[in-house]
């Protein structure tokens, strides 16, 4: 590996330092063609303490597209208002892995194995991994909400009885 690649991990490192060095929170952004994400990461990068994005009700409503400058400026004045919310007086601004930590898990299913008629599952996207696609975020809608796509199946369910040796 040379080139620019190494020039940019080495940079990425050296800003991790750094941030490390402060002992403060992060504020990661990631932004795509339709929307803008920004999420405040506590010191040891285990939990995210507050974030925004242009898929909250709220934001949508004040704005046409989520991609643009003034969708930056609206998501950018929520993050910070959230911050100052949770007593948050700094941040410091990393640019390298807007992924290192996610707000939110990438699937998420409940299953009721004595009825699975209520159980039912969710991805935070959508039904397509493709940018440009019609179906990239159609379901992130649906993961706000908490609602959950039921689980489609073939019946009649079976039951499987377990108990222990020699009953």
């Amino acid at each position: 590996m040379n080139g620019k690649a190494e020039k940019r991990l080495r940079r990425a490192r050296r800003i991790h330092r750094r941030i490390a060095r402060l002992q403060t929170e992060r504020l990661c952004v990631h932004r795509t063609p339709r929307h803008i994400y920004a999420q405040i990461i506590d010191k040891t990068g285990a939990r995210v303490l507050a974030s925004a994005s242009t898929l909250e009700p709220e934001v949508r409503k004040e704005i046409k597209h989520g991609g643009n400058v003034a969708a930056a400026q609206l998501i950018g004045k929520r993050i910070a208002e959230k911050a100052q919310g949770t007593g948050i007086a700094r941040v410091a601004f990393d640019p390298n892995n807007p992924y290192e930590a996610i707000w939110a898990p990438a699937w998420r299913m409940v299953a009721d194995p004595s009825d699975p008629d209520r159980s039912g599952w969710q991805t935070f996207t959508g039904q397509s991994g493709h940018a440009w696609s019609a179906h990239y975020d159609d379901l992130q809608s649906r993961w706000l909400a908490g609602k959950l796509q039921p689980m489609a199946g073939e019946g009649p369910w079976e039951t499987l009885r377990l108990s222990p040796n020699g009953a």
